[in-house]
């Protein structure tokens, strides 16, 4: 554990300053290591919709597709779409994931820097990822825990959830299950948005080396916008749900742990951490659960919907993605940056599994970047790290996401669920409301039959299902080694 500390407390220092990487990014402003500018206004400038813009000039080529048959992962018969247009339903697109690999790597951050670097991930999706991945490399190994196994090769990590135990040894705790979302806004609203490019990449959330997002909340602010997360946590840090035995959500009764939405009013049911700077329960020991019939935690994130169109990249992995605002008054919703785009805006449900009130001892592994006894920051927002070297537990939920799409499934499930052109091609019936894997009128990414080949649905004989992770299953933990990577094809109780 001591190596692992060592490391992470090492990293810390790392991140501060943007790492050194082996990426080319098209805007030049990037070459100087400053993050190019952005203008926020009322009426920003807009690209048109299908425009060619700077990253269509070097976006990657389609990679070949081998090693699996397309027909065998897709459904022709089974599962429907609501085309109806009421003004109500989203477009939206969704998916669900078994959790993957977890490692010790960021190719985003630390591009090419072999393990153990940065802080430990949880993986889903693609299990072959490494810290070199990209669009191509993801596609040239595809195997992946989420639904349509090797259509969908996009790599997705959060930092890992670490349990300390009651002899003071820590596992990683191994999400039960995730749920993605693409969002289009809703089908009475204008198609605004334009279509996700190949390798594209970014981070979404908390940033755990500048929690209180300093900078781009002083954009926001000078453009009289209002800044979309809320004044006590960063932008797309949806908060914790806790769900008891029972499946009842659980009022978080402790007042100060209550999120906060961006105009500053409490909300009820979700919590900003997991354990609050007293050591007391968000959910005053409500929230319990049993082996039989476990409790659920439940983090919500939300990605940046916002691109400045050049760079498919950033060295920070934020820079050339911003979340959208809108005014105070709501006279302006939906703003971007001005010449920005708008691109379908991912969200993501991660699910853990818990008995008791076991997860008062959870925490990210990004949470303890510092030592407990570095000096406090009394700035900061998050009050644990006022005073202590870590944030409070569970407070830097963020996330990455590289795209490794099966190129001709991403574009049809954009168009026929999100109603968005792409590439000059405009959908056949959409936008829809799609159900789980659905991706056009009649046909579905196959979820939760036997798998054709498990070697490409990661390891899992049933596609997107490897193991429940319930509290008794000893084999929702992952050996907290740094630099080990866990397999996906765990079972047993």
């Amino acid at each position: 554990m001591d190596r692992l500390k060592t490391s992470i407390i090492a990293t810390l220092v790392a991140s501060t300053a943007i790492p050194a990487m082996s990426q080319t990014y098209q805007d030049p402003d990037w070459t100087d290591g400053s993050v190019p500018a952005r203008v926020w206004t009322t009426s920003p400038t807009v690209p048109a919709i299908g425009a060619v813009l700077g990253a269509d000039t070097y976006e990657p080529a389609v990679a070949s597709e081998a090693g699996h048959t397309e027909s065998d992962w897709i459904d022709t018969t089974n599962g429907t779409v609501d085309y109806i247009t009421d003004g109500i339903d989203e477009r939206k697109f969704r998916i669900v994931c078994e959790p993957g690999t977890a490692k010790q790597i960021d190719p985003i951050l630390y591009v090419g820097q072999a393990s153990p670097i940065g802080h430990r991930h949880q993986g889903s999706g693609n299990v072959n990822w490494n810290e070199n991945s990209t669009y191509t490399t993801l596609r040239a190994s595809p195997s992946s825990t989420c639904t349509g196994g090797p259509l969908n090769g996009v790599i997705y990590w959060e930092p890992e959830l670490i349990a300390k135990t009651v002899k003071n040894v820590e596992l990683g705790v191994r999400p039960q299950s995730q749920v993605f979302y693409y969002i289009n806004g809703n089908q009475n609203q204008p198609q605004i948005r334009t279509w996700l490019r190949r390798n594209f990449g970014f981070i979404g959330g908390v940033n755990p080396a500048n929690y209180n997002d300093t900078a781009r909340r002083a954009e926001y602010s000078a453009g009289g916008l209002e800044y979309p997360g809320s004044p006590d946590t960063a932008a797309g840090f949806g908060g914790f749900v806790c769900t008891n035995g029972a499946g009842v959500s659980v009022t978080v009764s402790r007042v100060a742990s209550r999120r906060k939405s961006s105009n500053g009013e409490a909300v009820t049911t979700s919590a900003r951490h997991l354990k609050a700077e007293d050591g007391g329960d968000p959910w005053g020991g409500q929230c319990t659960g049993t082996t039989a019939l476990p409790g659920a935690i439940i983090l919500q994130l939300q990605a940046p919907d916002c691109w400045d169109g050049k760079n498919l990249r950033a060295p920070d992995g934020r820079g050339h993605v911003a979340y959208s605002t809108r005014t105070a008054g709501n006279e302006f919703t939906g703003l971007c940056p001005s010449g920005w785009v708008h691109v379908p805006q991912l969200t993501a449900s991660t699910r853990w599994s818990f008995k008791d009130t076991e997860y008062l001892n959870w925490y990210f592994a990004s949470d303890r970047m510092l030592s407990a006894d570095a000096p406090g920051d009394v700035t900061s927002k998050d009050p644990c790290r006022q005073t202590t070297g870590w944030f409070c537990n569970g407070s830097t939920g963020h996330f990455d996401w590289i795209y490794g799409w099966k190129n001709n499934i991403v574009d049809e499930w954009q168009r026929e669920c999100l109603g968005i052109p792409v590439r000059g091609v405009v959908p056949v019936n959409g936008p829809a409301s799609c159900d789980t894997s659905q991706i056009s009128k009649f046909r579905k990414m196959k979820y939760g039959g036997a798998s054709p080949n498990a070697a490409l649905s990661g390891g899992c004989a049933t596609i997107g299902s490897c193991s429940n992770a319930v509290p008794g299953n000893r084999q929702r933990y992952n050996p907290l080694v740094a630099g080990s990577a866990a397999p996906s094809n765990i079972h047993g109780h």
